[in-house]
């Protein structure tokens, strides 16, 4: 049996793109135990479709102080000997790294979903000098922690070449880093079944978090929520500082409506109703957001809804190269204007949604997890 072990730092059930990594290696054969966190209305063991999953860590997690806990939970992990340990981000790359130790013939797969070093640290609207302090030195701590394990890292995933470009080098990596995408199913894309404009115009923006000033979101807002003929439909926004927001929208008056958190399985349901997809991150000195690929880019694809995004090198890669919306440049155009070049062509947009989503989808990206894995079993 080929055993391997998962480690992530939320309860699991909730974060699709390691559930879609979990239940595709199941599937395929792989006896898979995922360890987790213990979070408020998870039980601590759970059988999910097939997988144990264990939400043994605590907060302590977190706190770079508690090397003593990390060394602990390490070992006990390690008592379920895995042929493969498959990380996801950084807090889970330092308990790899001691389990790495009691186990030195595990291959660690670390998946990294951001350029961490290059992560912005984003402090809510009233946050004081002090805590400001204390959070710069805790991530120049983390920072150099994530490249200090990176040598015990025998393979890596990230979301898009930029990204894997960057660590190869940062990690001195002697294995070429695997591509994979957060993509979702086909069998949830719902492209034939998008509204018809008629009357107001609604622009979707999803995110579990919005964060002042280093996603120009707020520029966004005002431009598009100022026309009466428009309406902002935000999902998610409960991290970060959505009161920010909620006071931005009052003071101006802005027609911007806030959906707050939205399960999973709800996100498709929930794009239907609107029109247009709205993805703004354009912020040049945070590497980790310039050379982002967000989720919601896909997710707007299989909903069926024509994209508005900001022109970061990863968008327009995907809305040029599959024609499915319009990426501006916020520094000399308004994304008024690139709304009205959607609209004026937004028929031919869904058209060419629909033949994305047959492209860009899980059950065609999956496949290169899966060959990575075969790789590795082949060659051990």
């Amino acid at each position: 049996m080929k055993n391997v072990i998962f480690l992530i730092d939320n309860a699991f059930n909730q974060d699709p793109r390691v559930v879609r990594e979990a239940v595709l290696l199941k599937n395929a054969g792989y006896k898979l135990i995922v360890f987790a966190l213990k979070e408020k209305g998870y039980s601590f063991f759970e059988h999910f479709e097939g997988i144990c999953v264990y939400r043994i860590f605590d907060h302590r997690i977190f706190d770079f102080k508690k090397r003593a806990y990390h060394k602990r939970i390490a070992k006990k992990i390690s008592l379920f000997s895995p042929d493969i340990l498959h990380c996801h981000d950084q807090t889970m790359l330092n308990i790899a790294a001691f389990i790495k130790k009691e186990l030195p013939s595990v291959t660690l797969i670390y998946d990294s979903h951001e350029l961490f070093k290059y992560w912005p640290i984003n402090y809510s609207s009233n946050a004081g000098l002090w805590l400001k302090i204390k959070s710069w030195l805790v991530r120049k701590y983390e920072v150099y922690r994530e490249q200090k394990n990176s040598k015990h890292i025998d393979f890596l995933i990230t979301v898009n070449h930029s990204l894997a470009n960057i660590l190869k080098k940062e990690f001195r990596l002697n294995t070429k880093p695997t591509v994979l995408r957060n993509i979702p199913e086909m069998n949830g894309t719902k492209t034939g079944q998008t509204l018809e404009i008629n009357g107001t115009i609604k622009v979707a923006y999803i995110a579990a978090g919005i964060y002042p000033k280093s996603l120009n979101l707020e520029q966004a807002l005002i431009q598009l929520g100022s026309d009466k003929n428009i309406e902002v439909h935000l999902f998610g926004g409960y991290k970060g500082d959505p009161e920010y927001f909620k006071n931005l929208v009052k003071s101006q008056n802005l027609n911007v409506i806030f959906h707050g958190k939205i399960m999973p399985e709800k996100i498709m349901d929930a794009l239907q109703t609107c029109h247009i997809g709205l993805v703004t991150t354009w912020n040049k000195k945070d590497l980790s957001y310039w050379l982002a690929l967000d989720n919601k880019l896909f997710h707007y694809i299989h909903a069926g809804l024509p994209i508005l995004s900001t022109a970061q090198p990863e968008y327009v890669e995907i809305v040029h190269k599959y024609n499915v919306g319009v990426c501006i440049n916020p520094e000399i155009s308004t994304f008024i204007e690139g709304l009205n070049k959607i609209i004026q062509h937004y028929e031919n947009y869904k058209k060419n949604i629909s033949k994305a989503a047959q492209q860009l989808n899980w059950e065609n990206e999956s496949q290169i997890l899966l060959n990575l894995y075969n790789d590795i079993y082949s060659t051990s």
